[in-house]
């Protein structure tokens, strides 16, 4: 009986230590999503490129996406009547936790051009 006991026990352990080491292959990214004076800024669209991961900052602001460990990433801020806002990051080690302040702009870039009669 202490025998079978402890083999279903040696089971599930062994059956949870793959899932285990998988979740310890990323890195986390947090922060907050703030205006130029200071405000934060809800539903801003985040996309780290190249990788498939999408996210978006809650109704303070704050965002907490789980990244790749090991590889340099590019995160992507979107937010409609808002400059984008890309920005580098250095590769994260397994487990780290990074903090990152992004601060979005008004605004958005047209091209100039002419409109003449002809």
């Amino acid at each position: 009986m202490i025998c079978r006991n402890f083999l279903s026990k040696l089971l599930i352990l062994l059956c949870l230590f793959p899932f285990r080491t998988l979740a310890q292959k990323n890195g986390v990214l947090f922060g907050t999503i703030t205006d130029s004076i200071g405000r934060s800024i809800a539903d801003v669209n985040i996309t780290v490129l190249n990788q498939n991961i999408f996210g978006g900052s809650n109704d303070k602001g704050t965002f907490q996406l789980q990244v790749p460990a090991g590889i340099p990433l590019e995160l992507l801020f979107t937010y409609v009547g808002r400059q984008p806002y890309k920005m580098s990051v250095t590769a994260l080690e397994v487990g780290e936790k990074k903090k990152l302040d992004v601060q979005m702009l008004y605004g958005v870039s047209l091209r100039t051009f002419v409109i003449s009669e002809e």
